[in-house]
């Protein structure tokens, strides 16, 4: 049975988390995340998330997402995410 006790310590910690199932769809946002975007939980979940993305990243961000998770391989990388004020 799945434990939300990781998620309890993510919620506040200075850097933006999230956390995704095994699909890809995002199914968490920390506080951080939230107060960066400006939006509730309902508009990140999901992919809702990549709606915030510089549009010069999205396709380039979400290609290798999508490829790291067929893989099941970690991955990093950096991208523009819109902030509240409307600043990337």
């Amino acid at each position: 049975m799945p434990t939300d006790r990781p998620r309890l310590s993510y919620a506040s910690l200075p850097v933006m988390i999230r956390t995704a199932g095994s699909e890809g769809a995002c199914d968490f946002f920390n506080q951080r995340w939230l107060e960066f975007t400006g939006r509730g939980l309902e508009e990140e979940v999901g992919f809702g998330w990549a709606d915030r993305l510089h549009p010069d990243d999205r396709e380039r961000v979400l290609s290798r997402y999508r490829e790291a998770l067929a893989a099941h391989h970690p991955f990093e990388m950096e991208y523009r995410l819109l902030r509240h004020d409307g600043e990337y």
